[in-house]
């Protein structure tokens, strides 16, 4: 049922504890490890549905494609839940407002990201409830 609505990858993701913000630190791991991809929350999910014997789907969607930076005042406006700051935000945009744009273009794909992660859920039909889709 997913099929048609998006490229499907089946490559292996990378477990990591925090972002990685470069391209080139992305493109690093890459070559190290073969992952198309981080993950920072899957796989602790995955351990405890496995724990919990409860069957467990990971669907993710890239926002952040391997060939863009994040600007630097991002990752500082964000808390340990990855919830944004915006005071922070703000006085890091205050401090370099150059990064404005490459923001607003992370927001984009964050909305088209997630507006395919909604599709999916739709078109897996009876495989996953409304509920489960989630941008997190």
């Amino acid at each position: 049922a997913l099929a048609g609505t998006r490229p499907i990858h089946g490559e292996d993701l990378l477990e990591l504890g925090q972002p990685v913000a470069s391209a080139a630190e992305k493109s690093a791991l890459h070559l190290r490890t073969g992952a198309v991809a981080g993950d920072m929350e899957s796989a602790a999910v995955a351990r405890e549905a496995l724990a919990a014997g409860v069957p467990f789907l990971a669907v993710r969607v890239v926002v952040d494609a391997a060939s863009l930076s994040l600007p630097a005042c991002l990752l500082p406006a964000l808390d340990d839940a990855g919830r944004t700051r915006p005071g922070v935000l703000l006085a890091g945009l205050l401090r370099s407002p150059g990064a404005l744009w490459p923001l607003i273009a992370l927001g984009l794909a964050y909305r088209r990201a997630l507006g395919t992660l909604r599709r999916s859920g739709r078109a897996a039909g009876g495989l996953l409830a409304p509920a489960e889709v989630s941008p997190c």
